[in-house]
């Protein structure tokens, strides 16, 4: 019985945490069903929150509804990373992503000092090959910003060597161009981020 417990919740958990980023992204609301009973559910009874995957979904959900205060993506990301082996890369990439949702609202906002914040993501999600057979141009296009926020100069050019080959054929060739074009502009090499730009 206590096992089923969990399985519900975490299945309902998941499904209703990926709609709760959804949301925030598309500015679209859903009805979630019995998902605000499960949340009054864990908060009455805490003893649900020491099992590391219902602690995870949990701590995404604060992170979600909670889009002005650093300290709960911040809690998120450290929670994550205790419980990380327990999630499958498509799992993973979900949650990686919830995170960059809190913090990219702040970055494209002006907020540059969560850059490092975005980018220390963006690079575990590499590491982790989460990005294993094709990349957003959106996701390929911010990693790129986010390096070269951040000085990463050799990281960056090597991102675009191994991921460029990732992104849908549509937009690969201008952003891989633009994105070494934006490589040579902070290298001062203004002659050749020209050239590629022509391109």
């Amino acid at each position: 019985s206590d096992n089923l417990d969990i399985g519900i919740f975490l299945e309902k958990l998941r499904i209703s945490i990926m709609i709760l980023a959804h949301e925030e992204v598309a500015m679209i609301n859903y009805d979630l069903g019995i998902f605000e009973n499960l949340i009054t559910i864990l908060q009455e009874k805490p003893k649900l929150l020491e099992h590391p995957a219902i602690a995870t979904y949990y701590a995404a959900y604060q992170t979600i509804v909670h889009l002005n205060e650093y300290s709960y993506v911040k809690r998120y990301l450290q929670v994550l990373e205790e419980n990380q082996s327990l999630f499958n890369k498509e799992e993973l990439l979900d949650f990686y992503s919830i995170a960059l949702i809190n913090l990219m609202r702040r970055y494209n906002q002006g907020e540059r000092e969560y850059s490092a914040d975005v980018f220390s993501i963006y690079q575990k999600i590499i590491q982790l090959n989460l990005y294993e057979d094709r990349i957003a141009h959106y996701n390929f296009k911010n990693i790129i910003s986010s390096g070269l926020d951040n000085n990463a100069y050799e990281w960056v050019e090597q991102f675009i060597v191994d991921y460029s080959p990732k992104v849908d054929k549509i937009h690969r060739s201008m952003l891989t161009r633009m994105g070494q074009a934006a490589l040579a502009t902070r290298r001062g090499q203004y002659k050749k981020a020209l050239q590629l730009l022509e391109q």
